[in-house]
């Protein structure tokens, strides 16, 4: 990431407050589904994006904020969805 703003000749994206990235690793409960631990994060993300947002929620950001999903992929190094 340090080296991003040379090899990519552009700003570095490690001060933009709009650039998020964030990784979980876990592991689903026997009765947690895929399809529910995704609506699950995502709503907690979307939660987490708009308290971060504070008093400048517009509809645009509402908007914008509502799109914004999680994705869930399988380990490597285990079976089965992490």
């Amino acid at each position: 990431m340090a080296l991003q703003p040379r090899l990519m000749r552009e700003a570095s994206i490690l001060g933009d407050r709009n650039t998020m990235w964030l990784r979980l690793i876990g592991r689903l409960r026997p009765d947690v589904t895929r399809a529910l631990a995704l609506t699950r994060t995502n709503e907690l993300f979307r939660r987490l994006v708009t308290e971060e947002a504070g008093g400048k929620v517009t509809p645009d950001t509402k908007t914008a904020i509502a799109k914004l999903a999680t994705e869930l992929v399988p380990s490597r190094r285990f079976s089965g969805w992490c």
